[in-house]
């Protein structure tokens, strides 16, 4: 997770965000999925349109992130 997250963040931000990933609850997670699609339909859609993630960085995401 530290490798694959500090290839994103800075070394100092590192340490506080591994220990909140870690330590996120699943139904936070179900809620903010749930609000994400209502509003915006989908995770890519977010992305490109309130994130403001080009096509380019969804694809380094992807190829990063996704096993």
């Amino acid at each position: 997770l530290e490798t694959r997250l500090g290839a994103f963040m800075a070394p100092d931000e590192l340490p506080g965000a591994v220990d909140t990933v870690l330590d996120v609850r699943g139904v936070y997670l179900d809620a903010a999925m749930d609000m994400l699609h209502a509003r915006f339909g989908s995770v890519l859609s977010y992305l490109e349109t309130a994130a403001g993630v080009d096509a380019s960085r969804i694809d380094r995401l992807r190829n990063d992130l996704l096993v």
